[in-house]
């Protein structure tokens, strides 16, 4: 029998980031089924728990709690 050691799989940072782009659409679809379709509790809750699972998650990567909210833009354009 051929024992072959498994590796684990190999995630580069551009793979990161690509996966964050997908979450924060994801996250922004939620809101808009939210707006548009979100009229029974159970929607709601399962909305709310998924974009608070994203938020969780790209904290968890990205060290950044506030990795997918608005940054304010500066006029000086800093």
């Amino acid at each position: 029998m051929n024992a072959t050691r498994r590796q684990r799989p190999n995630i580069s940072q551009a793979d990161i980031s690509r996966l964050l782009v997908h979450l924060s659409d994801a996250k922004q679809l939620l809101i808009y089924y939210r707006i548009s379709h979100g009229t029974g509790d159970a929607e709601k809750e399962a909305a709310e728990k998924a974009k608070v699972a994203i938020d969780g998650f790209a904290t968890l990567v990205t060290g950044d709690a506030e990795y997918f909210w608005s940054k304010p833009h500066s006029s000086s354009g800093v």
